[in-house]
């Protein structure tokens, strides 16, 4: 199968090679980009621990920030930002192994009330995380280490990106992602070269935004690539789908 790899670098070489590794041809058209933001410095002494929802925010802290931030338990929402926390020098790191929900309720059971916690985020986020912890009783005070920028395609560069052939799976990331894509799949020259028939989406809220297009969308079973790989294994075996949800 073609497919489609919406997610920004260096995430979407990796899943490239993840592709070409199941037999997949991987045709890469990041539809967001990761800037880095300045970071003031922090103390370790003023939290009681470090929370990560995204790899990006880990990527781009400076190492100035993130050799104090090392110094306290990390808690990182799943196995992938785990390890990269681990990478980053966190020695104490813990995965809620799912989503933001997951995340909030693994630092409610383990940290004691009024815990101070160091959020390094992106600067475009949703506010329910944060939410979640406040109500756990938590100080939060969120650290932004970088920004996600739309990425611009003109028509020619849409062509050198995605070839002549079709494509026959698009994997989709985030609302921002999945924004883009509708944006570009009503611009004539994307559907022309790239009629992608099925959306496969790492959740629920970013299979909506795409449910309207006139294309068969997935979600697959658990918030991860790893989940969507599992997904797209059955797909692509006999047509079989056990795990993934269809929205019409």
């Amino acid at each position: 199968m073609r497919v489609l790899v919406t997610r920004p670098e260096p995430g979407a070489s990796r899943t490239a090679k993840r592709l070409s590794a199941l037999g997949h041809e991987p045709v890469l058209l990041p539809l967001t980009g990761i800037a880095p933001l300045p970071t003031p410095a922090i103390a370790a002494a003023d939290f009681d621990a470090v929370t990560v929802t995204s790899a990006n925010a880990l990527r781009n802290t400076a190492e100035e920030v993130l050799a104090q931030a090392a110094r306290l338990p990390c808690f990182a929402v799943g196995d992938e930002t785990a390890r990269l926390a681990g990478e980053a020098g966190f020695a104490a790191v813990a995965s809620a192994d799912g989503d933001a929900g997951d995340l909030a309720a693994l630092m409610k059971q383990r940290l004691p009330d009024r815990s101070r916690i160091l959020y390094l985020c992106g600067r475009l986020r949703r506010p329910t995380f944060e939410a979640a912890l406040s109500e756990a009783g938590f100080e939060v005070a969120a650290l932004e280490t970088y920004e996600t920028l739309p990425a611009d395609y003109t028509p020619e560069s849409l062509a050198a990106h995605l070839g002549k052939e079709t494509i026959d799976l698009a994997l989709v990331y985030s609302a921002e992602a999945a924004i883009a894509l509708v944006r570009l799949m009503h611009a004539e020259t994307l559907v022309k070269l790239s009629p992608a028939p099925l959306f496969l989406c790492i959740s629920t809220r970013v299979a909506a935004i795409l449910s309207g297009e006139q294309h068969k969308t997935l979600v697959a079973a658990e918030p991860t690539e790893a989940s969507m790989l599992s997904a797209l294994r059955d797909i692509s075996s006999a047509g079989a789908i056990s795990r993934p949800i269809f929205m019409d």
